[in-house]
């Protein structure tokens, strides 16, 4: 597990420096393999493959395990969990066991209603908190797979995280 949170860490600050110009004076393959070598390294193997599509990153491991970053749509994966539609979709993130999904330019009408979507669902071990700065939501539905929303009012930004909890995996 710590292997799998270092190599995402690698990688999404790799993401960060190739969106901040790095890809431009890189040609594809040169930054497909500087970012192979990080990631191979953060997780001790050899056998990890990187492929750079666009802004997006996916990565296989040796065990078969893909992460995939930078997609700017709603992850297929998340069949359970109602589809947001508001907003843009800004980036995402999928592992095995989780998606995680960050909008902007969400009203804070479009995150209420859809927040009563999620209350209806996934209500097993559920959670709110709201400040000035933010608004959160965490539950479960019946089935174990868990849902966190959060909203960011001033900023307008908003992220769904959802998967299997870790006595599902």
């Amino acid at each position: 597990m710590k292997k799998t949170v270092v190599a995402l860490i690698v990688v999404l600050l790799s993401w960060g420096l190739t969106a901040c110009g790095i890809k431009e004076q890189l040609e594809q393959k040169a930054a497909e393999k500087l970012t192979e070598t990080l990631v191979e390294q953060a997780l001790g193997t050899e056998d990890a493959e990187i492929d750079l599509d666009g802004d997006s990153f996916t990565i296989k491991g040796k065990d078969g395990e893909v992460f995939t970053l930078g997609v700017n749509e709603w992850p297929a994966e998340l069949d359970f969990v109602p589809k947001f539609t508001k907003g843009e979709i800004i980036n995402t993130a999928q592992t095995p066991t989780a998606s995680v999904i960050h909008f902007e330019q969400v009203e804070l009408e479009d995150y209420q209603e859809y927040l009563e979507k999620i209350k209806k669902d996934f209500t097993v071990e559920s959670s709110e908190t709201s400040s000035d700065e933010f608004l959160f939501y965490l539950g479960k539905n019946e089935k174990g797979e868990q849902v966190v929303l959060s909203y960011y009012p001033e900023t307008k930004n908003m992220s769904i995280t959802a998967g299997k909890t870790a006595e599902e995996e």
